[in-house]
């Protein structure tokens, strides 16, 4: 497959999981995670974010597939005050490039802002995306998404309600 065609793959994929978030389909976007699979919010302000381990800093978000699992549940719950009812939240992905790719595991980063409108606030986390994605198919599951924010402090929320 040539680069082109690789990187259009690679997009649609980005896109489709964005457009799961977007919509709430939790229980969908959980199924994309490979069983072994991790979602990670490193702190902010940290460097080498994409690479930095738990041991050496604390993470916002270090979630294993279990995790990842309470996580979606308790969002979809309607005790979840914190999101009930669900922020609108609008997910925008630029600058997808293809780090590597071994033909069983690709490894990409991406630009990502979200907006999420809340009670008349809109907050916004802008930061890279670091995907490590195991092919299948024709397409991918996610071994790792890495999500490192650029802000420089969670105002005015002070802590992070939605899946990034």
């Amino acid at each position: 497959m040539s680069s082109d065609a690789m990187l259009r793959k690679v997009e649609r994929f980005l896109f489709d999981e964005a457009d799961l978030l977007d919509n709430w389909k939790l229980k969908e976007w959980e199924a994309l995670f490979v069983a072994d699979g991790h979602y990670y919010i490193p702190p902010l302000n940290t460097e080498n974010a994409d690479t930095i381990e738990q041991g050496e800093v604390l993470f916002l978000a270090h979630d294993d597939h279990r995790m990842i699992t309470g996580r979606v549940e308790r969002m979809l719950k309607k005790t979840a005050h914190v999101e009930s009812p669900h922020s609108n939240i609008l997910h925008m992905i630029t600058n997808i490039c293809i780090l590597e790719d071994d033909g069983k595991v690709l490894r990409c980063r991406s630009n990502f802002m979200v907006y999420r409108a809340r009670r008349g606030q809109i907050t916004n986390y802008m930061g890279r995306y670091f995907h490590t994605l195991a092919h299948e198919g024709e397409s991918f599951r996610i071994k790792e998404k890495r999500a490192c924010l650029s802000n420089d402090l969670l105002q005015p929320q002070g802590s992070i309600g939605i899946i990034l």
